[in-house]
């Protein structure tokens, strides 16, 4: 389920309730989160333009149920958020 267009604000949620078990594992979290935080340095726009936040249950906010991925892209500039080439603004 990719969110295609995300512009600076905007927000998703994915909920994994079949990974209930793992996401209340603090291990399996932290290599989750450090295996993402290795992916910016391969991604165009990963950990730039847009980054993933744990999502908790909001009757009990110790427990990880899914994500929430925001979105820092400005689509007025070239190359999103710090701009194109130089970072020029596109015309």
């Amino acid at each position: 389920m990719a969110q295609k267009n995300m512009k600076k604000g905007d927000t998703f949620t994915v909920i994994f309730p079949e990974m209930e078990e793992k996401l209340s594992q603090p291990t399996f979290v932290s290599k989750l989160l450090a295996h993402l935080d290795a992916c910016k340095d391969v991604c165009d726009n990963f950990g730039i333009n847009t980054i993933l936040i744990p999502y908790k249950e909001p009757s009990n906010p110790k427990k990880i149920v899914g994500f929430t991925v925001k979105s820092y892209r400005n689509p007025n500039m070239a190359g999103g958020v710090f701009g194109g080439k130089n970072g020029s603004k596109k015309k």
